[in-house]
């Protein structure tokens, strides 16, 4: 599942801080569970 959608706020500092604050975390978090994940996060 995903979407598209065009953001005029969306710039290359908010895509960090996704990654950083989101997306970095949630994979960590599952490496630790023991969750083996199969799929890719995208923020672009």
């Amino acid at each position: 599942m995903g979407v598209y959608s065009p953001l005029g706020f969306y710039t290359e500092e908010l895509k960090d801080k996704i990654i950083k604050k989101l997306i970095e975390p949630t994979l960590k978090a599952l490496l630790k569970e023991g969750i083996n994940y199969k799929g890719f996060c995208m923020p672009e």
